[in-house]
């Protein structure tokens, strides 16, 4: 039964299932998979969903979610945000860096946005 969970789950659920963003997640994970009764393809299957999950943790943010964040900085730093989109999911699946990234930016986008506007309105 956890054989057949662990093969046909995507990435994104390993990530989130085994908590592969903190620390020990993956170490736990490899325990699990030596225990089980997989032959080589299978584990070599899981462990490159493990690596590519890892990496994706380490990621930066997207030049094109850089963009989107800096033009449209209202989102993610307001409380009219939806909750669907993009900072719920790195937040699901253990993105901190994109999360943080992605608030950092939006914040001083806005700061930014209010400097220009204020010297806009005193000119």
């Amino acid at each position: 039964m956890i054989q057949q969970k662990l093969l046909q789950c995507s990435v994104e659920e390993l990530l989130y299932t085994y908590k592969l963003h903190k620390p020990g997640g993956a170490e736990k994970l490899m325990k699990e998979v030596s225990r089980l009764n997989l032959s080589e393809e299978e584990k070599k299957l899981i462990i490159q969903k493990v690596d590519i999950g890892l990496r994706r943790i380490a990621e930066p943010l997207e030049w094109t979610l850089i963009l989107y964040y800096v033009l449209f900085p209202f989102g993610p730093a307001s409380a009219l945000y939806d909750s669907t989109d993009e900072i719920d999911r790195f937040y699901k699946y253990g993105y901190i860096k994109k999360q943080r990234q992605a608030l950092t930016i939006s914040l001083c986008t806005i700061l930014l946005y209010i400097v220009i506007f204020s010297i806009c309105l005193f000119l």
